[in-house]
Formats: structure tokens, sequence, C-alpha cells
């Protein structure tokens, strides 16, 4: 049986139904396809934590990460070396704490980053004197060798906190003292500290600034070696009267 041509209009009508179909879908798929995309942009805290979020993790005991660990804990160590030869401090005790954790990117909150792992370094020391004038000399002194308060600090932070916490106060206990008012920050490292005396009891504070800051808490590494601060304080303060704890500490990596 013959069959009958196709109409050059009913060809052409088709056509245009299969590109109108065609475009609907493509549009569809588009939309949604923005659709999950924006949502993974808002749940992702942005678009810098939706890249941060599929960054691969590092692996903390890797030979590269370990070379970037010796070089950050060789370059704290010059740092307190070069406050003790200002300083004169009769030293203690030292602990240390490294940590690696992942990034908070979501839609309450965006670190920026995927992986930040920091080493911490905390030495402890014992001094005599007139605290007050001890404190105003440490913080002359590693402010002459480059050290500088944070911009959100005033340009003598420690001698603006014993202004208002410690003067106004006879016989407080330096523990009581906001110690990390003293903090201070040069190429990439941070310093804080914190105070001690014989008749502390709570080294709550103490033992705190001894921890790794800036961290989350979705770790995925954590090594310690920490001290008590109550037993490093008697230690001390058998000879010496205050304790100073500084704490000085460098992130060694970020993606």
């Amino acid at each position: 049986m013959k069959e009958h041509p196709v109409p050059p209009q009913e060809v052409r009508r088709h056509n245009v139904a299969e590109k109108i179909v065609t475009r609907v879908i493509f549009a569809i798929v588009f939309i949604i396809g923005c659709s999950y995309f924006t949502l993974a942009i808002i749940f992702n805290g942005g678009l810098g934590g939706l890249i941060s979020n599929l960054k691969p993790a590092p692996s903390p005991n890797s030979s590269a990460m370990n070379a970037r660990r010796e070089a950050v804990t060789a370059e704290i160590n010059q740092s307190f070396e070069d406050l003790q030869n200002i300083l004169h401090y009769n030293y203690y005790e030292t602990a240390t704490h490294d940590y690696c954790s992942r990034g908070d990117n979501n839609y309450k909150r965006s670190d920026g980053y995927a992986y930040r792992c920091s080493l911490r370094i905390t030495k402890f020391y014992g001094f005599n004197g007139s605290f007050r004038q001890q404190m105003i000399n440490f913080e002359q002194k590693i402010i002459g060798i480059g050290w500088n308060p944070p911009s959100y600090r005033p340009d003598t932070p420690c001698e603006k906190m014993l202004e208002e916490y410690y003067d106004p106060y006879p016989g407080k206990l330096v523990s009581d003292l906001p110690g990390r008012d003293c903090s201070y920050e040069i190429d990439g490292l941070s310093l804080e500290s914190e105070f001690a005396e014989k008749e502390t009891r709570n080294f709550t504070l103490q033992n705190a600034v001894q921890k790794v800051s800036g961290g989350s808490y979705d770790e995925i590494y954590d090594e310690k070696n920490f001290q008590d601060s109550s037993l490093v304080t008697k230690m001390i303060t058998y000879t010496d009267r205050f304790v100073l704890i500084i704490s000085i500490q460098k992130n060694y990596f970020q993606n």
C-alpha cells in the first residue's frame, strides 16, 4: 500500500513541538539544578563554604604534615628563646597541644576553611618582685622585639588590664586577672598568658590556656601533653612568688 507523504506543515509543527518540549524539559532540569545548587550554597554557609566542604582532609601523620609540624615547632621554640633572652624568668615546665579539626561551614556559621591544624606550646615560668612592674616590663620588652597587640586590643593591653582590674583592688589574686588580655602576635604567631601564685586555688584558666584556640570541636587529630597547673604552681611557688604561663600558637596547615 502506498504511503502518503507527510505535508511539510505537519513536519514543521512536529519539529516545533519537539523543540518546545525539549526546551521545557531543559528549563525544568535547569530550575531544579539551580534550586539544588542554591540550597547547597545556603546549607554550606555560602559558595566559599561549599568549596571548603568539598576539599579533602589532610593526613596528620603524613611526611608532608610532619615536615610542617617540625617547622612550626622550631619556629615557636625559637620565639620562646628570643623571649627568654630578654625576660630571664625561671623556666620550669612545658605543655604542648597539636590539634587538627574540620571547619564549620553551614547555614549557621562559615569558618571559610575546610581543615586547620595548629600547634600550641605553653611554658611555665616563675619570678619574684613586684607583679605589676614585672608585667609592665614584660609587655615593654616583647613589644620591643616586634610583638604587637591584636588590632582589637589597645597599644599596651597588659598595662590597661592592670589599671582596670589590678590597681583598684589591693590584695587581689593575680590568678583572678584576665591574663589573656596580655595577648600579642607576630608573623602568624599568637601569644597568650595566664598567672598564678601560691594562694591560687582555681586553675581553670591556667589549664585552659594550654589548649589550642580557634579550632572547631570536629577534631580529626588531637595530640596533647598538658601540665597540671596546680602541681606546677606548687613547685614554682616553693621558690618564686608568681607564676607566668605563656602560650604561643601557630597554624601549620589550612585549606
